[in-house]
């Protein structure tokens, strides 16, 4: 906890200092990357003679909705490129994706919102902590959270009655809360015990709700209804965060882990700005792609053959 009090100190200070750079971020900020993407969308869709075949979205291997409408004023044609350039960069083997996004125009108002926070406060802090905090320190704390979410990976194992993954996975954490101490050494992966994450959205795709919409909320990022639903479920009755106190140490842990977190998706940040013009876009499908991925992976219960877990690079992004 003394390494955690620091880490706050570090981060409050971060924070002061992400607000007092924010008016001058906003005022002096030039066209955004969503704006120049309307305009090369339009460029490209006004120069296209691809055949008709080419130009198709793909298909998730689970049911889903169609498309009720396109949130912004692009026309047909440019939101069908758009989609195909974005889809293609995401397509992970043979995996096919559906625009199942009915909520769009709201989604894509969240997205927006989030994309501010991130820029304004997220990104410096997460910038900053991988300037500061020795490699070694910061792979040991990635090592622990990941561990800390090895719990309720493990009690949604059983909730879908999996019960070899659980084994697997309640090994990992009984190992690395042990020998690892707490986590910080991730000895289970060298011993074969992959990585793996369940949650509870999971769970409910695994006893029948597997078709759902795409939503984004603020903060909580992309998701579907179904994994909306399921993560104050997974947060309060299945992770160790509800039962820390004081509350204050339990918020430092957690936010923490946030910044942690973040730091680590700092190194997909170029696979993002180089592999699409629609950020919203390619971040939906990658998302949508990697759960149906998992869904597909967890109705094959008990396999002790089954590759785990393992998302491209692109997919890693969401």
């Amino acid at each position: 906890m003394h390494i955690v009090r620091q880490l706050k100190k570090g981060l409050s200070w971060l924070l002061v200092l992400s607000a007092s750079c924010s008016a001058s971020a906003v005022t002096t900020a030039g066209p955004s990357k969503k704006d120049t993407a309307v305009v090369e969308q339009n460029t490209v869709s006004s120069n296209s003679t691809a055949p008709a075949d080419t130009v198709k979205s793909t298909s998730l291997p689970v049911p889903v909705t169609p498309e009720d409408a396109a949130a912004h004023p692009a026309s047909a044609t440019d939101t069908t490129t758009a989609a195909t350039t974005t889809t293609a960069a995401a397509t992970a083997d043979s995996t096919t994706v559906v625009n199942n996004d009915p909520y769009e125009r709201f989604n894509r108002a969240m997205f927006q919102f989030n994309e501010v926070v991130d820029r304004l406060i997220m990104k410096p802090i997460a910038t900053l902590y991988i300037k500061i905090v020795p490699k070694p320190l910061s792979k040991g704390l990635s090592n622990f959270y990941n561990n800390i979410d090895t719990i309720p990976t493990v009690a949604n194992d059983l909730l879908q009655a999996n019960f070899y993954q659980g084994t697997s996975d309640a090994w990992r954490l009984a190992i690395n809360s042990s020998v690892g101490i707490l986590g910080f050494f991730d000895f289970a992966t060298d011993m074969g015990l992959e990585p793996n994450k369940e949650d509870f959205g999971l769970t409910l795709a695994q006893w029948g709700y597997r078709d759902s919409n795409y939503l984004v909320l603020p903060l909580l990022g992309p998701g579907t209804v179904r994994d909306q639903i399921g993560w104050p479920i997974n947060y309060y009755f299945l992770t160790i965060y509800p039962h820390i106190y004081p509350v204050i140490q339990r918020n430092e842990l957690y936010l923490t882990s946030l910044v942690v977190k973040r730091a680590e998706l700092l190194r997909y940040q170029n696979v993002l700005e180089e592999a699409s013009l629609d950020d919203y876009t390619f971040i939906r499908d990658a998302y949508m792609q990697r759960r149906a991925y998992q869904l597909e992976r967890n109705a094959e219960l008990n396999d002790p053959y089954l590759e785990k877990n393992n998302p491209s690079e692109a997919e890693k992004v969401s």
